[in-house]
C-alpha cells in the first residue's frame, strides 16, 4: 500500500511530504514510527486524518493499517498533537507585550515559558522548523524578562556545571539566597566527590535592579573588568555561564568564592586603620575605572594576619 502523507499545522499549512509504502499487514504502531523516523513528530504526538479531515479511527497499535480503512494511495494528513498549545503559547506573547503590570506580566512569562519548555521535549519544534524561526522572534522579549529572575539563574547554573564544567563528575548543587547588592544573584555550592566549590552567580549591572521588568544586554565591559581583577590577582577566578534554558545570548558572572576573605562588613572597626592604604586604593580604582556596583559585602581583603593584607573585589 502506497500513501502520499502530508505533515500540516492549524491552518492547513503543508510542511513536509513524503510518500511511503507499507504492506497490509503493517501495524498502526510501526506506520507511526515511520512516520516519526521521516517528519520528527513523535509518534504519541502524532494526530492521523483522512484527506476529507476525518481522523483515523484509534485502534488496537498492533492492529493491521488495512482496518484502518486505509486504501492504497490514499493522503494521509499527519498533525502534531502540541498545535493548540502553539496557539496558546503565541496568544500568551501578545499577553505579556500588552500587559502593563508587573505581577501579571511575571505570571505570563513563566506560563509561556513552560509552554515552550514542552514543546521542546515534544519536539514540535522539529517537526515544523518554521514555528521555531517564529519563536525565536516571539520570545525574545519574554526570556530576556525571566533571565534576571533566581528561578532562571539557578535553572541556567545547573544546566551549566553538570553538562559543561563539571560533566563527568556527579556534581551536587544547593543553591542559597544572596541579598547584597542590587542586581539578581544566587550562591551556588558545588559538592563534588574531592572538593567543594563555591560560586556567586549574579546578572551583569545593565540588567538593573532585580524588582524591574526592563529587558538587558550584555555588558562586554563589566565582563572585562571581571577577567582584568582576575588576571591581576585582585579578584576571584571568574566563570561566565551561558543561559542555556532561556535566551541564550544572556551571560551571567559567576565569582568563585574565595577562602578566609574577609569583607569589609566583616573587619572590626578597630583594625580598620590599619587598612586606610588599601581602602584608598581600592577608591582609587574604583573612579578610575568607574566602578558603579562596590558596596561592604562584595570586597575585603585575602588575609593570614590583618598587618599583611591582599585587597580583592568580588
Amino acid at each position: 500500500m502506497q500513501f502520499l502523507v502530508v505533515l500540516k499545522d492549524h491552518i492547513d499549512v503543508t510542511h513536509k511530504q513524503y510518500e511511503m509504502e507499507f504492506t497490509t499487514e503493517t501495524t498502526m504502531a510501526q506506520m507511526k514510527d515511520e512516520i516519526a523516523s521521516l517528519f520528527d513528530v513523535p509518534s504519541q504526538y502524532q494526530r492521523l486524518f483522512h484527506e476529507n479531515g476525518n481522523p483515523i479511527g484509534r485502534a488496537d497499535l498492533n492492529g493491521p493499517i488495512s482496518q484502518m480503512g486505509l486504501h492504497h494511495m490514499d493522503v494521509l494528513v499527519v498533525t502534531h498533537g502540541q498545535l493548540e498549545m502553539w496557539i496558546t503559547y503565541t496568544d500568551l506573547v501578545r499577553d505579556f507585550a500588552n500587559c502593563q503590570y508587573s505581577a501579571s506580566k511575571q505570571t505570563i512569562a513563566e506560563t509561556a515559558m513552560d509552554h515552550f519548555n514542552s514543546m521542546s521535549k515534544g519536539k514540535l519544534f522539529s517537526g515544523y522548523s518554521a514555528f521555531y524561526k517564529e519563536f525565536s522572534k516571539l520570545h525574545a522579549p519574554i526570556s530576556k524578562y525571566l533571565d534576571k529572575q533566581t528561578k532562571w539563574i539557578k535553572a541556567a547554573a545547573c544546566s551549566y556545571f553538570k553538562l559543561s564544567m563539571f560533566r563527568g563528575q556527579n556534581p551536587k548543587l544547593k543553591f542559597e539566597p544572596t541579598f547584597d547588592g542590587s542586581r539578581s544573584a544566587v550562591v551556588c555550592i558545588v559538592n563534588l566527590e574531592s572538593a567543594e566549590r563555591k560560586f556567586r552567580i549574579k546578572t551583569n549591572h545593565d540588567a538593573k535592579v532585580s524588582s524591574t521588568a526592563a529587558s538587558f544586554n550584555i555588558n562586554l565591559i563589566e565582563m572585562f573588568l571581571y577577567k582584568l581583577f582576575e588576571s591581576i590577582n585582585i579578584g576571584s577566578k571568574i566563570t561566565f555561564i551561558p543561559n542555556c534554558v532561556l535566551s541564550k545570548s544572556i551571560i551571567y558572572i559567576a565569582s568563585e568564592w574565595i577562602p578566609n576573605l574577609k569583607t569589609i562588613n566583616d573587619i572590626h572597626e578597630d583594625d580598620l586603620g590599619n587598612l586606610t592604604e588599601e581602602i584608598v586604593q581600592l577608591h582609587f580604582l574604583a573612579v578610575f575605572l568607574t566602578l558603579g556596583d562596590l558596596h561592604e559585602e562584595n570586597f575585603g581583603f585575602f588575609e593570614k594576619k590583618i598587618e599583611n593584607p591582599r585587597l580583592y573585589v568580588l
